[in-house]
């Protein structure tokens, strides 16, 4: 009476389904920080710089990325733009289709705390100089015979 009965499930790995290049941690990381744009208007430059920085800080963004986080911001001051507005009908659905057309593209940045669960940024890569190396493991090597 305790055997199961059916097929054991085995794993994503075994099965072949889940390739192991697609494991968050191998995929590559941007340089540099995003280019801030020229042409958006005061609530799109808010929202740049209160979350670009700080997302370049978290590891999530680089230069790559200006072109997605322009747009993200176009969409915030599309929405602004419409929320603005005295409530009509129409105003109502532009500024609703705007605001989700903002939430698409700032998913895929983490904006919101369910988003940010999904992201998973590496650790930005020190290069450590050979000779560096060598120092660093000297010193090492020092402190502990004399401590």
């Amino acid at each position: 009476m305790g055997e199961t009965r059916g097929r054991k499930k085995q794993p994503a790995h075994l099965l072949k389904k889940y390739s192991a290049d697609r494991r968050p941690e191998c995929v590559p990381q941007a340089s540099g920080d995003p280019v801030r744009p020229e042409h958006l208007n005061q609530d799109g430059y808010e929202l740049w710089d209160k979350a670009i920085p700080e997302l370049v800080e978290m590891n999530i963004v680089g230069n790559l990325d200006t072109p997605q986080l322009t747009a993200m911001c176009e969409w915030w001051q599309e929405y602004r733009y419409w929320a603005k507005q005295l409530p009509d009908h129409k105003n109502v659905q532009a500024k609703a289709k705007a605001y989700q057309q903002f939430l698409t593209v700032a998913a895929k940045f983490g904006l919101t705390p369910s988003d940010r669960r999904k992201i998973k940024p590496r650790a930005p890569k020190e290069s450590v100089s050979p000779f560096a190396a060598f120092l660093q493991a000297k010193q090492q090597l020092t402190n502990g015979v004399v401590g």
